[in-house]
Order: structure tokens, then sequence, then C-alpha cells
């Protein structure tokens, strides 16, 4: 898996931001990542994030529940 494979060039600043004995346990990739490969991978385990995406939606498409002034 070329996300996984070790050997490829890390940066000077992007080494520095690396504890002492971690630099052969993975790999930072900078720019796109193959995020299919990286997800079908067998030692990946499960992902969670939000972007703001959802709510974004949500809020265009669901009436949001509010309670205008009633004066």
């Amino acid at each position: 898996m070329r996300a996984l494979m070790k050997g490829t060039d890390v940066d000077e600043e992007d080494q520095s931001m690396i504890p002492h004995g971690f630099e052969n346990r993975g790999l930072v990739i900078k720019g796109c990542a193959p995020q299919n490969e990286i997800l079908r991978h067998r030692a990946f385990g499960s992902h969670l994030t939000h972007c703001g995406w959802n709510s974004a939606l949500e809020g265009v498409l669901v009436r949001p529940v509010s309670w205008g002034n009633k004066n």
C-alpha cells in the first residue's frame, strides 16, 4: 500500500514535530493521501469525523426549531 509504505522523505520541519523513536512507526503524508486505500487497510479500525458539512445541510434542508418574538 503506497500510503503506508515507509521510506518517503520527510522535511526537516516535519521531522521536528515527530517524537523521538516514532519515525519508523508511521508515515506523514503532505498533500493528498489515497484515502480509499488507507480506509481499506486491515490495520484500520474506525474513523469518526465532523467537518460541519452535515450541520450546514441540515440548516438548509430541515426547518430549524425557533421561537419568534410574540410581541
